[in-house]
């Protein structure tokens, strides 16, 4: 008599294996956005750097942040990932950039935890949100 094995999964393994890659999965899934979303902040904050090193160098050249030939430097501009729009504001002797998230992006999300990130003349660092600033720095 020759006896015939089945070879393969039975359906209660294979529901077993299902349940744990769901809760794999619900596990994962959320850290993952969560890294993603801190890794996109990357793109307000070197705008933000970018946009504060040009306008050292334009005022180096005309002795005030706020000079005639460096408007153009203070207007609103899309960070190069398009995550954040990047403003500024100046005086004779003083600046303040922000980068606000562009609520169409994907980032937008991000805007309960870090938000409107700041920085001055003086090499100040701000963020309004949920999470310190230091953390929405990246530091």
């Amino acid at each position: 008599m020759h006896l015939h094995t089945n070879k393969g999964f039975s359906l209660p393994e294979l529901m077993i294996v299902v349940a744990i890659v769901g809760i794999l999965a619900s596990i994962a899934f959320p850290a993952y956005n969560k890294h993603v979303r801190e890794g996109r902040r990357a793109d307000g904050t070197g705008a933000l750097l970018n946009a504060a090193h040009n306008l050292e160098r334009c005022a180096s050249n005309f002795g005030t942040y706020n000079h005639a030939n460096c408007a153009n430097l203070l207007t609103a501009n899309n960070s190069p990932e398009d995550f954040y729009s990047v403003s500024g504001v100046a005086t004779a002797s003083t600046y303040t950039f922000t980068a606000a998230v562009i609520t169409t992006s994907p980032q937008e999300n991000d805007a309960v935890y870090c938000n409107n990130f700041t920085m001055n003349n003086a090499g100040a660092r701000g963020a309004s949100g949920s999470e310190d600033t230091a953390d929405c720095w990246n530091e």
